[in-house]
């Protein structure tokens, strides 16, 4: 029984961790950055979990700097680590919403 369950838990942690593999390898590269209808940005996420903007990007609060995995999901985050939005697999891409105002997010190749 006890064996059982020592493996029920490692199975678990097994497909954990291969979903946050999957999430770091999917996202670093170069995206195309939508907030709301604005299309003239372009990020690049890096393996070291720092992001390189060109274009016309967000800035302040709401420029990212940052990103984190959590699970699946991408957090990206400001300079100050601050959390700027949380992004979902969504196709080959990734979308969510911003954090301060709500509005669409999307990473899309």
């Amino acid at each position: 029984m006890n064996r059982l369950i020592i493996s029920a838990v490692a199975g678990g942690l097994a497909v954990l961790a291969s979903s946050a593999a999957f999430a770091d390898t999917a996202a670093t590269g170069q995206w195309k950055y939508t907030v709301g209808s604005n299309t003239d940005c372009s990020i690049t996420i890096n393996e070291d979990q720092t992001v390189v903007t060109t274009g016309t990007c967000p800035t302040g609060n709401y420029a990212v700097a940052h990103w984190e995995t959590s699970g699946s999901n991408i957090k990206l985050l400001s300079a100050s680590d601050e959390l700027v939005a949380i992004l979902k697999p969504k196709g080959e891409g990734f979308e969510g919403k911003r954090v301060y105002d709500s509005r669409k997010v999307a990473l899309s190749r």
